[in-house]
């Protein structure tokens, strides 16, 4: 099959455009007819008209890029993938279509209309490009007749972020055999009206100059996501957040089998209603959770009284697939301000690879391996062994009836904790959350800070995607957000060398997405690192330039100046002494991030008291 196709432009810009394998920008607002773009919409599964999956038997029988290449039916049954499962994915639940491989299994965009019906605050697309990274425009249209118009941007089966991507299969079909190289989908989600009900959707037509090959973007299925409403007309807020940088080989040798977790998390809110959210992001293959619990904290491994068994779906054991994720129904728990919550993870395994949160700065627990089932266990003397990581666990969200919408904090190592003390909850985002109870009742903070994280740059390790690429698994997909603190930028200085003028690029798309996503962005200078083994003049000058964009755009809703509070007023390259690691001249101390939460409270306040729409 020949098919349009077009060559990935060289260059800085084209580098961030495939950095923006998530971005979805709303950009207009019409009318029609209501119910007239439901009136033609099809069901997704009715259009489709390529096949991707093939079996092992008859590869042949596929042709995803127009060159005979497939995915393989047996890879994605192993990741949990298989035919009619569904898989949630930063909140948005996909369903796989039930269809026999070697059949017509996905859509090629091309402007067709696709009946959708729900309400939520996205729109999600499980999909993959072929022939370089597919962008395009669309219409989401609602039951009142208006519409949205989304911009909506793919990236590549085979040249794509591994570490944007929602599953990264081993190996992909050619016509001269199966080759061990990875195959990738993403899921990509773009905003939507959440006060009104979608009824269809029209797809992209991606954009290429039709002179030459043009990329195509398959889609595979559709759904509207939902990660806010609670029970009894409340909404989800999140209390704890630990986010994922990548799956790696878990620490003991042999793996874990017949292991528990207890892991240790500290809401920011207080309630009576919640729920866990579990995760195996960037996993390649699925995990079996065979009992999760959760308790207060009464000391070390020991819960106050015994812990809550929760369930998924209504079961009490559930596998979640390569990639996917999964929240627990809701329970009645009372939390009060300052507990700690325990969470028990039982894995029957054998696990080899775990997602996992390594800078915790945070004690937890676990059995050894064999040692059975103690989830349930209200002492803790069964947890013989420490680790400082979180494992599986992704967050803590709580029902607020009268809530301001949940604040996320997107950043690096000094978001993550820097060099505070461990095991004191010193991190600058819980210190800012101690203040908002005072000033902004209701109102909860996810930290979303990985450590060597970058602005602009991929890692496959535990730093993670670049803040562009992880925009919505760890921003948009929280319950509720409303507001993000960005606080990003260091790393592309220091460990890559980035430019002002990408750098700022970047912090433009992000704030440009978020308020796409009616999310409210607050942006932080970036304070000074001279006395760092990774200063130089030319990276300084880098710095100050950033911070004076920061200091004078007007593409953001308010600013926080972590610079000028935190700098030397004698050395202004420098930071003030005695709030940084004297080791590194670059991460701050408890005194240091306290000082950030000081700074950025009343910024935020303001932010939170001043509600309305987001780019106001």
């Amino acid at each position: 099959m020949n098919r349009l196709r077009v060559r990935p432009a060289a260059g800085p810009t084209a580098a961030l455009a495939v950095l923006s394998v998530l971005g979805a920008h709303l950009l207009s607002l019409g009318a029609a007819p209501p119910g007239a773009a439901a009136e033609v919409a099809a069901p997704l599964a009715d259009l489709f008209d390529n096949t991707a999956v093939t079996a092992d038997r008859a590869p042949a029988a596929g042709d995803l890029d127009g060159r005979g290449g497939s995915l393989a039916e047996s890879d994605l049954t192993a990741a949990g993938w298989a035919r009619g499962a569904r898989i949630t994915v930063n909140g948005t639940t996909y369903t796989r279509a039930a269809v026999a491989p070697g059949r017509p299994d996905n859509v090629l965009a091309a402007g067709q209309e696709v009946a959708v019906t729900g309400r939520g605050s996205a729109l999600g697309f499980l999909a993959t490009a072929t022939g370089g990274p597919a962008t395009g425009t669309g219409t989401v249209h609602y039951s009142d007749g208006s519409s949205t118009s989304y911009r909506l941007t793919v990236g590549d089966w085979t040249a794509g972020s591994t570490a944007a991507a929602a599953l990264t299969l081993p190996h992909r079909r050619t016509p001269s055999g199966t080759v061990a190289a990875g195959a990738r989908l993403y899921a990509v989600a773009v905003p939507v009206d959440r006060a009104r009900t979608v009824t269809a959707v029209t797809l992209p037509r991606p954009d290429g100059d039709h002179y030459d090959r043009a990329p195509v973007l398959h889609v595979f299925d559709l759904a509207i996501r939902n990660t806010t409403d609670a029970p009894g007309g409340r909404v989800w807020e999140a209390a704890w957040t630990a986010v994922t940088g990548s799956a790696s080989a878990v620490p003991e040798p042999g793996g874990w089998t017949d292991r528990t977790l207890r892991m240790v998390a500290h809401p920011n809110l207080a309630g009576r209603t919640l729920r866990i959210r579990l995760t195996n992001a960037l996993s390649p293959v699925p995990v079996t959770f065979g009992r999760v619990t959760v308790a207060v904290r009464a000391a070390g491994g020991s819960a106050r009284a015994a812990p809550v068994p929760l369930t998924f779906a209504g079961q009490g054991r559930t596998t979640v697939p390569a990639g996917g994720d999964a929240s627990s129904d809701p329970v009645d728990l009372p939390v009060a301000e300052g507990d700690e919550l325990l969470v028990s993870i039982h894995l029957p395994g054998p696990v080899q690879l775990a997602p996992r949160h390594p800078w915790a700065l945070s004690t937890s627990y676990t059995t050894a391996s064999g040692a059975g089932d103690h989830s349930t266990d209200t002492d803790g003397a069964a947890f013989t062994g420490r680790i400082s990581y979180w494992a599986y666990l992704a967050g803590v969200d709580l029902a607020t009836a009268d809530g301001r919408g949940t604040v996320v904090a997107l950043g690096d190592s000094q978001t993550d904790g820097a060099h505070s003390s461990p095991d004191t909850d010193r991190r600058w985002p819980d210190l800012c959350a101690a203040d908002l109870r005072r000033t902004a009742p209701g109102t909860g903070i996810a930290n979303a800070g990985l450590s060597a994280n970058s602005l602009l740059t991929d890692s496959t390790g535990a730093a993670g995607a670049a803040a562009l690429n992880r925009l919505d698994r760890d921003v948009f997909a929280q319950p509720d957000a409303r507001t993000l603190v960005l606080y990003e930028g260091i790393n592309d200085i220091t460990l890559h060398d980035a430019t002002a003028r990408a750098i700022t690029a970047g912090l433009r798309e992000i704030a440009a997405r978020a308020h796409a996503h009616g999310v409210r962005v607050v942006v932080a200078t970036i304070p000074p690192f001279g006395g760092s083994a990774r200063w130089t003049r030319e990276r300084e000058e880098v710095r100050q330039r950033v911070n004076a964009w920061i200091r004078t755009s007007d593409d953001f809703d308010a600013r926080t100046d972590f610079d000028r509070a935190a700098r030397d007023p004698a050395a202004p390259e420098r930071l003030r002494e005695g709030i940084h690691d004297p080791r590194d001249h670059l991460h701050f101390n408890d005194t240091g991030t306290r000082l950030l939460a000081d700074t950025l409270a009343p910024v935020l306040t303001a932010v939170l008291a001043r509600g309305g729409p987001a780019g106001r």
